[in-house]
């Protein structure tokens, strides 16, 4: 029933900064850009239709400057199994935002908040072809989204206020994964896996650098905190038995370096982490 934070370099700061009723379940949440609030989802035990999708799915901003922290509702309710996942929090802007997904995982609506904690939502369809919606992604600076189609033919980008600005980028290979490079601003930086490459693509310069080309099937799946490294699978195409490997390159230097690799049908993974 908690939600807890911690700094990794000292896990005895360890505490709860929410707890839930035992009519409700934690979902998704993300932290704010000044790293002192948190967009948390929570739904209700309660199902509906034959997936058990949530009767009910809330939005709640948690300051965590307050002492103990404070959660708000924001006025984001919402029923009819439905899903709330949160994109961003820009706190010093005082903006939010979420998708709504539900069954298939494309993302239908996109919610955004301004104001104080008491203004409600407000929603905007996403227009087709529909992005998945666990492929939105919000720059460091809660600026900018991105979202990838759900056709995987193209990216879509808009500031985190107002989705009706979109740009969309196309590239002719599909688009498997794509990343906001943290630290990027001006250009921002995207690093993105299009057919069996992953590039670093500088957004609104329209140029692009490769960082690796595999052998088969290959995929961005995390980028390290402060930029400067990716993490990527590449599944051979080579004769069986089939070969994953995680790989780590170097942006600067795109130095490729080999931390595992496991034989047999492994599929790759869409999102990592990496630390360090």
């Amino acid at each position: 029933p908690d939600l807890r934070v911690l700094d990794v370099a000292d896990p005895t700061s360890d505490r709860s900064v929410l707890t839930v009723t035992d009519e409700a379940l934690g979902g998704d949440v993300v932290w704010s850009n000044d790293g002192q609030g948190l967009l948390v989802a929570i739904r209700s035990r309660e199902g509906v239709g034959p997936f058990s999708a949530p009767a009910r799915y809330d939005l709640l901003m948690i300051d965590l400057t307050s002492t103990p922290p404070v959660p708000h509702s924001a006025a984001a309710q919402m029923s009819g199994g439905r899903v709330y996942l949160p994109v961003a929090w820009d706190r010093p802007g005082q903006v939010a935002a979420a998708v709504v997904t539900g069954e298939g995982g494309y993302a239908t609506e996109y919610v955004t908040w301004s104001g104080n904690a008491a203004s409600p939502f407000a929603r905007a369809p996403i227009p087709r072809p529909l992005v998945l919606a666990d492929r939105v992604r919000a720059s460091a600076d809660a600026k900018l989204v991105l979202g990838l189609e759900d056709n995987l033919s193209a990216l879509r980008v808009w500031p985190i206020e107002d989705i009706t600005k979109t740009e969309t980028i196309s590239h002719p290979s599909r688009i498997l994964s794509a990343f906001w490079r943290p630290g990027s601003t001006a250009p921002y930086e995207v690093i993105w896996t299009v057919g069996s490459r992953v590039e670093l693509f500088r957004y609104r310069t329209d140029s692009s650098t490769v960082l690796y080309t595999g052998t088969g099937n290959v995929a961005a799946v995390a980028v390290r905190p402060d930029g400067s490294a990716v993490l990527i699978t590449d599944s051979s195409g080579g004769p069986p038995p089939p070969t994953t490997r995680l790989v780590v390159v170097d942006v600067a230097t795109r130095q490729a370096t080999d931390i595992s690799s496991t034989v047999g049908g492994v599929h790759p993974l869409l999102r990592g982490v990496l630390v360090r």
